[in-house]
């Protein structure tokens, strides 16, 4: 076996509003996942992705 460090796992957060609704708050929610994650003790192992 082989001790080769392990790759992050990406976390990938997709976000759209629809036409014609109340705009959504999707850049506060992903900034709140963002911020989850550095409070993390494992952040170090994902890598969060917005599109």
């Amino acid at each position: 076996m082989s001790s080769s460090p392990r790759k992050k796992k990406t976390i990938l957060f997709l976000a759209a509003n629809p036409k014609n609704s109340t705009p959504l708050r999707l850049g506060e929610e992903a900034k709140e996942i963002a911020e989850g994650l550095q409070r993390s003790k494992k952040r170090d192992k994902f890598q969060l992705e917005q599109q």
